[in-house]
């Protein structure tokens, strides 16, 4: 890690002016995009001014500016009593909310350690994205696979495959599964105990969390339904594999293997729901001690920050890994099986539309609305999120869709996005789904009753667990397969289809958390239907 300070002095009213300017020039030498700077810069402006009244000019501080793992990142240390500027509300589900902020990059993390106050934001990457790296490893794979197999020989083509290809496969899958399990554990553990006190944690967040939680699950249900009939299991001999009658021993063996035998078995074997329950169980744990565990609370959000940073740079493999499989499917003639990929594709769009347009149509007929008014008030943000992906980029103008187009009140929109961001992912859950039964229908992987249950499960956890880091998708992949008996390979197949639909994704999910917060805030008061009535 390297650090530089770039300036020291009293915090003042007017040296606060020139710490903007300086992380505004900051910004502009990572690359920064103008909305960008100007978003972070009034952020960070609001944030010190909350500094300075709570201390007056008695206090120092002093700016830095570093690199972590190649990410670059700003640090503001000032000295006095602990205090997080970032928290403004007595309300735990605002004050998590915030947090979750902080962990998707839109607000600086805060620390108090030996009487020193540290804000720290972490600056987006410079980077080709995603898509672009994906289709550069595709477009190689093809051309010096294609080249391989004219011009080498099938024994030099197993060795170069048994020594290099399948080895390097392994490692990066053994390094996706030594880490994506604990930080499963630490997201759940973080997610659940950053509620505040059982006591504490308002009926509002409370209502909030549970609908996005029973939502996903209803949404996991009729979508793995759907696509076992679309996308019928076969067996290893070639017949249809239904789901048969299964005793409840069998069920409730489901359940039992839930608890796991120790606190290591689940981790070396990537058992997602057995990870998930110790989650659930420290994070429960640690919420009802309350503050007798502030301690562990700190240890492990340090832990989260950690993994997760090791974990964004595990990921970064991603492109070398699609390009490694996809040469020995070509060498070893499955490359078929990419060329099937366009199917789960094109039922995750239908999927998402019909499930917008039947949400939209929901809406209007119940606040007596539009159609026409209500998709006008979304296309904007729609757009802009299909063309670029980026939740984070449009989070602005989505809270503002939120207050000035639908008239949620802007207090229960600031709470609410953000949680809706991190927990509420329908095109997510939907993807999830597809991917399983049109991967075990490509791999010959049998599926029934019992698998459908646990599928569905596991969607949901998995779509509410996954982390705000790039490449927490594909790492999920790896947990998601193995827990469905799906081979490794079809990582690669459904990371290839995951770079394309996040588009869409992105969008469906923006779109669809836009209506759910109204019909939420409504419940509670807070909907403005004047303005929701408004034409857009």
């Amino acid at each position: 890690m390297s650090l530089k300070t770039i300036r020291e002095d009293r915090l003042t009213r007017s040296e606060v002016d020139v710490i903007s300017e300086q992380i505004e020039m900051l910004l502009e030498k990572s690359g920064q995009n103008k909305t960008d700077r100007l978003r972070t810069k009034l952020m960070m402006e609001d944030i010190i001014l909350n500094i300075c009244e709570r201390f007056g000019e008695d206090t120092t501080y002093t700016l830095y500016a570093g690199t972590v793992f190649g990410r670059q990142f700003i640090r503001l240390c000032y000295t006095g009593e602990s205090f997080d500027p970032n928290i403004v509300s007595d309300d735990p589900s605002e004050n998590w909310s915030r947090r979750i902020m902080s962990d998707m990059g839109l607000s600086p993390v805060w620390q108090y350690r030996n009487g020193v106050n540290t804000l720290e934001l972490k600056l987006k990457r410079k980077s080709i994205g995603s898509l672009g790296a994906i289709l550069i490893s595709i477009a190689l794979a093809v051309i010096l696979g294609a080249v391989g197999a004219v011009l080498l020989s099938d024994s030099a083509k197993e060795t170069v495959s048994g020594l290099v290809f399948e080895p390097l496969q392994k490692m990066f899958l053994d390094l996706l599964s030594v880490f994506s399990g604990f930080l499963i554990l630490l997201s759940v553990s973080c997610g659940i105990f950053n509620m505040g006190n059982v006591s504490s944690f308002s009926k509002m967040g409370r209502v909030m969390f549970m609908r996005f939680i029973g939502f996903t699950l209803l949404i996991a249900a009729f979508v793995s339904i759907g696509c076992y009939f679309l996308f019928p299991p076969v067996s290893v001999s070639g017949d249809t594999a239904g789901a048969g009658e299964t005793g409840l021993s069998d069920i409730f063996g489901m359940i039992y293997d839930i608890v796991p035998g120790d606190p290591v078995t689940p981790f070396m074997n990537g058992n997602a729901m057995q990870i998930v329950l110790i989650g659930i169980i420290v994070g429960v744990t640690v919420l009802v001690l309350g503050e007798k565990a502030n301690g562990i609370k700190s240890v492990a959000e340090e832990l989260n920050n950690m993994v997760s940073s090791i974990l964004s740079g595990v990921c970064k493999m991603i492109p070398g890994y699609v390009f490694l499989v996809l040469i020995n499917m070509i060498w070893s003639g499955t490359y078929k099986q990419l060329l099937n990929i366009w199917k789960p594709m094109v039922t995750m769009v239908a999927i998402d539309i019909a499930f917008l347009a039947a949400v939209i149509v929901y809406f209007c007929i119940r606040y007596r609305v539009s159609v026409g008014t209500i998709v006008r008030k979304l296309l904007p943000t729609f757009m802009k999120l299909i063309t670029t992906a980026s939740t984070i980029g449009a989070f602005s103008e989505t809270i503002e869709d939120g207050t000035a187009k639908f008239g949620i009140d802007k207090k229960y929109m600031k709470v609410a996005h953000p949680i809706r961001a991190i927990v509420f992912m329908p095109g997510l859950a939907t993807e999830f789904a597809v991917l399983i039964y049109s991967m075990a229908q490509l791999f010959s992987v049998e599926i029934g009753l019992i698998q459908i249950i646990m599928g569905i499960l596991i969607i949901t956890i998995l779509t509410v667990a996954v982390p705000p880091i790039a490449g927490s998708v594909a790492m999920v992949f790896g947990i998601l397969f193995t827990q469905m008996g799906i081979p490794v390979e079809a990582i690669a197949l459904a990371v290839t289809c995951d770079v394309f639909y996040d588009f869409l994704d992105c969008a469906i999910n923006n779109s669809v958390g836009i209506l759910e917060c109204a019909m939420q805030a409504d419940k509670f008061g807070m909907l403005d239907h004047d303005v929701l009535k408004k034409q857009g």
